[in-house]
């Protein structure tokens, strides 16, 4: 099952509470396009698809360590990032909307900071894509829109991963 949160007033507070509650997705519905909450809806049925195929059933223990285990990686991660995350991604949309910045340059200004990350030793290699390739794809939704990130994500797939 796939659970998609949409909300016009939730604060990034409560968009993480919901997240941790269980739910695969959330859209703000003053940046909500028909595009966006298709390809939330795919990605989460996807998602949810590929946990029931790999994962034994609901009474198997290895289902329940499973979740245990990530549940535990999350709550490390939330706990580390806090919604200071949030709010520094927000400040960043709005400053590379305001100096126009397009694609390219997003994807110069990435492979930059995920080149330095690595060379300062605080992630491994290709840890640092790994971990910031869905705050850049966040972000390019955010600055660029939908139309302009799935011609990237199409043209991505023709290609080798970030």
């Amino acid at each position: 099952m796939a659970i998609i949160g949409v909300s016009g007033v939730a604060t990034s507070e409560v968009a993480a509470e919901l997240i941790q509650a269980g739910v695969d997705d959330y859209f703000d519905k003053r940046d909500l396009t028909s595009a966006k909450l298709a390809r939330g809806i795919r990605d989460s049925l996807r998602r949810a698809d590929t946990v029931r195929r790999l994962l034994p059933g609901p009474n198997s223990g290895v289902r329940g360590q499973m979740v245990e285990s990530l549940l535990g990686v999350c709550e490390y991660f939330a706990d580390r990032v806090g919604t200071e995350l949030a709010q520094k991604l927000d400040t960043f949309a709005t400053e590379a909307r305001r100096a126009e910045l397009g694609a390219a340059d997003l994807e110069e200004i990435y492979g930059s900071v995920c080149g330095r990350l690595e060379t300062s030793g605080r992630l491994a290699p290709s840890m640092a894509r790994l971990v910031l390739r869905p705050l850049i794809l966040d972000l390019l939704v955010r600055i660029l829109g939908d139309a302009a990130v799935n011609a990237l994500e199409e043209t991505a797939r023709g290609s080798s991963p970030p």
